[in-house]
Formats: structure tokens, sequence, C-alpha cells
């Protein structure tokens, strides 16, 4: 178990910092420096909700396991009330990305705006895999999770040597991006399988926030306030 964790958290480095590296070496220190602050503030709810959650998860699983009790409520249950922060969330900074980026961190940063735009939506995705993940860690199917890990390292780089060389840092967002979507995706559908869940049921856990989520963006639009650029600095 522990060999197999240590291999999934050194291709899962090498996965998490490629697109640094690609981007320092097809483009330039200040376009790196852009996308770095577009990917920390993109990602936030990820770094700040969902991977607390999931370590603390880990162990309710574990013992779970241990006293042979079906995950599968417990895992619904976790998704569906975290969904109700992270969602909005994540939907929220990819809308109000441009104001959110100046005031922060000043109108020299508006590049990054941008980024945050696709890399926030693609965030949303994070917590149904990252929960799902440590799931299917809980359970010991380290052999599958190492295999996706490495699929993923391989696809990320293609994906950001196809679209920097296009795109510049914008590309890099939209491979990080997808490689984010198809990982957390996959992790989902395996336990999905793994503990007889139905996509219904997981449907029906984050309805409510999914339809939250949808009238906040809704407005935002509607008012002319989501995906905006705000002219000038703010604050």
């Amino acid at each position: 178990y522990s060999t197999w964790t240590w291999a999934i958290n050194v291709v899962g480095l090498m996965r998490d910092r490629c697109d640094a590296i690609l981007i320092g070496r097809m483009l330039n220190t200040t376009q790196l420096g852009i996308y770095s602050i577009g990917a920390e503030v993109a990602l936030l709810p990820t770094t700040e909700l969902v991977e607390p959650l999931c370590r603390a998860a880990f162990s309710g699983f574990a013992a779970a396991r241990n006293a042979d009790l079906a995950p599968g409520e417990t895992y619904l249950r976790i998704i569906g009330t975290m969904a109700l922060l992270t969602l909005p969330a994540a939907v929220g900074i990819s809308l109000i990305a441009d104001p959110l980026v100046k005031l922060a961190f000043g109108a020299l940063w508006a590049g990054a705006a941008p980024l945050v735009q696709i890399l926030a939506l693609a965030g949303a995705f994070t917590l149904f895999g990252l929960v799902s993940s440590t799931l299917l860690s809980a359970h010991a199917h380290l052999r599958e999770m190492f295999s996706i890990t490495v699929g993923m390292l391989l696809l990320r780089v293609a994906l950001l040597i196809f679209f920097i060389a296009r795109l510049d840092i914008y590309g890099a967002s939209i491979a990080t991006g997808i490689a984010i979507a198809v990982q957390q995706s996959i992790y989902v559908v395996l336990t999905l399988r793994y503990f007889s869940l139905r996509a219904a049921d997981l449907l029906r856990s984050i309805w409510r926030s999914l339809l939250a989520t949808v009238a906040m963006a809704a407005v935002l639009l509607y008012t002319g306030n989501g995906w905006r650029a705000v002219a000038g600095d703010i604050g």
C-alpha cells in the first residue's frame, strides 16, 4: 500500500508541475507568473475546501471498510454537502474573475482573468473526483489510481504542448482544464462502478446545488456582471 501511494504521489507531482515547466520552457517567466496567479485564484475552492475535507474523509471511509459497511451513502452525503459550497464558489469565481483579479492584485495582472475563468470552471469537477479518489484509496484500488495518474500525466503534457504552441498561456489553461475534467470524470465513473452506485444517485445528491448555481450564474449574466471585464483598477 505504501509503495503504491508513494508512486501515485510522485507521478501526481509531475502531473501537477508539468504545466509550469512547459510554460517556462515554451514561453517566458512573465507568462508563467500570470498563469500561476490565475491557477492559484481559480483553484481556491479546491485547495481550501475540498482537499482538507478529503483528508478528513479518508479515515471515515477506511473505518467503514474495516466495519464492512457500505460506503455509498456516506460518499453521496459528503459530495452533496460540499457541493453547496464548492459549486457556487467555483462558478462564481469564474464569473467575476476580472474584477476579482484586479481587486486582489491590481490591473497589471488583468491578463490572469481569462485563465481564472477557464480553470475555475474546470475546478468545479474536483469535488467529485477528489472525494471519489479518496474513497478508492481507502479501499486500496491503488493500481487503478496509479494507471489513471500516469495516463493523465501523458494526456496533460500532450494537451499543453498542443495548446501552448497555438494559444500561449490561454492554451495552457484550456489544456489543464480539459485534463482536470477528464481525470475527475474517470474517478467518478470508477467509483460508481465499484460501489454499485448510479449516476442518478449522484445527481439526486447535488441537484439543489446545481440549480442554485445555475440561478446565480443566470442572474449575474442577466445583470451584465458575469464574465465581463471591468475598466481600470479596483480599490
